[in-house]
């Protein structure tokens, strides 16, 4: 039921059905939460004494609670951790005298989906209707194209504001500081928006093998409005004329950004994804 190799073909088929965000980055989850092992029709990720199981299946058929449970008991004989995560449409319910113990549960909320951009299909009379789309195309800032890693000194002024934030959770700002890591970054591409000389923000952009670009990370100054706002319109602009048929915007996190999102012309794709963990019980 385990297996080291996670193929190409699933992940191919994942992405096309369920996104391709942080939870299906294999270079940016393994970096974050260990190995990637197959486990079942399952993707999971084990680091020390933590397994991390997603439960967006890997083929298209529909799973169900007892597969869930069959791959959860397969962790615990096979690995022993003493924390278990999970994400994904459907949660394990531990059973009362199981060896495993609710530690905390997210309630499922709408913005918690996987957004997507049809390009293909794009409403650019929508669109353009849109006060983002008009302060985008304003012309306030200037934005530059960068293939590959464009520079910790860039993006770190940039972050700096985000991994101060209390609002924003610990893990998560975490997360943001692999954006500085340049062997994940090499075949990225950064839409940087400048306006006199300062930059007011940037989005990573990554073409996976499937087709799908993924708008990575993005980071903008909130003292410098409309640079989002360039900055979407750039990228969704620059991969609609290379052809690319779809883009990835990952995560709504707020209802204020899914709606943003939205604005731009994204729907969702696979949600509301739910999350939680448990404790081995001592």
């Amino acid at each position: 039921m385990v297996s080291n190799l996670v193929d190409s073909s699933d992940l191919s088929a994942l992405v096309s059905r369920c996104g391709w965000t942080t939870d299906h980055d294999l270079p940016v989850m393994s970096a974050w939460l260990g190995e990637p092992i197959k486990i079942g029709r399952f993707l999971a990720f084990v680091s020390g004494d933590t397994v991390s199981l997603c439960t967006i299946l890997l083929t298209e058929d529909a799973g169900d609670n007892v597969e869930i449970e069959d791959a959860v008991r397969c962790i615990t004989s096979t690995f022993d951790p003493e924390r278990l995560e999970v994400w994904g449409l459907q949660l394990y319910e531990p059973p009362r005298e199981g060896p495993w113990r609710v530690e905390q549960v997210s309630v499922a909320r709408p913005y918690d989906s996987i957004l997507q951009i049809d390009l293909a299909s794009l409403d650019m009379n929508r669109l353009s209707r849109h006060r983002n789309f008009r302060r985008a195309t304003s012309g306030k800032f200037q934005v530059s194209y960068h293939l590959g890693f464009v520079g910790g000194d860039i993006l770190s002024s940039l972050m700096e504001p985000y991994l101060g934030n209390p609002g924003i959770p610990v893990p998560q700002r975490q997360r943001m500081r692999l954006a500085l890591r340049e062997d994940l970054y090499e075949d990225a591409a950064t839409f940087v928006a400048m306006r006199d000389g300062e930059i007011g923000g940037a989005q990573i952009c990554r073409v996976m093998s499937s087709g799908v670009v993924v708008a990575r990370w993005a980071f903008f100054r909130k003292s410098m409005a409309g640079a989002s706002d360039s900055v979407y319109w750039n990228f969704i602009d620059h991969y609609r004329e290379c052809g690319m048929e779809v883009v990835d915007l990952g995560y709504g996190t707020s209802e204020t950004l899914f709606r943003y999102k939205q604005r731009w012309g994204a729907s969702v794709l696979v949600g509301p994804v739910r999350r939680a963990a448990y404790l081995l019980r001592i």
